[in-house]
């Protein structure tokens, strides 16, 4: 079933290709496929849209993948934080990500391609009107169970540098839900 209407593709690694599926995806095994090209071969014409959350050569590729007026949205940089480089290090592979992202997507040479940074952080800051309408929307959307999230288990805040090392070794399939108070579920 297409959600809004879309034919969609998703990374991930093969145990966690359920999920994309529920979702209306098609998934590609990031670890053993050559994802740009089998994008080319299955989205005759380019993607109207990728949204990316790893960075890196991920947003090169899937720029690579975008129909003339595509859009690239990148909100956030997994790869970063998974490395073992230093923060100044981590901090000069986000601003080259985010140059690239920005500048070289935006060129008008590029056939009306552009590329977007959607940072919560910033926007809840510098557009606290569109930031408040961002979760309005999003409200919305799982009021009606237009998204649903997956929840692989819910802990406590205390436990958050315990799990941030299970996401970085590959984890959990969903979302852990930090809980500040009380309630907390098993994997």
């Amino acid at each position: 079933d297409l959600h809004f209407g879309l034919r969609m593709w998703g990374t991930a690694s093969r145990r966690k290709f359920a999920v994309l599926e529920r979702y209306g995806c098609t998934p590609i095994d990031y670890r053993d496929e050559a994802v740009e090209s089998r994008l080319k071969l299955e989205v005759e014409g380019g993607l109207d849209g990728a949204f990316d959350a790893v960075a890196g050569a991920a947003w090169r590729y899937e720029y690579r993948c975008l129909a003339p007026g595509g859009l690239l949205c990148g909100y956030g940089a997994q790869t970063l934080m998974q490395s073992q480089v230093s923060r100044l290090a981590m901090a000069g592979r986000l601003a080259n990500d985010v140059a690239f992202l920005l500048l070289r997507c935006n060129m008008p040479s590029n056939g009306g391609r552009r590329g977007v940074f959607y940072d919560v952080g910033r926007r809840r800051i510098s557009k606290p009107l569109e930031y408040a309408q961002d979760l309005r929307d999003l409200a919305d959307l799982l009021q009606v169970r237009a998204i649903i999230p997956d929840v692989d288990s819910r802990r406590q805040l205390a436990d958050a540098a315990e799990e941030h090392r299970i996401i970085d070794a590959g984890g959990p399939v969903g979302k852990i839900v930090l809980m500040p108070f009380g309630e907390v579920g098993a994997r």
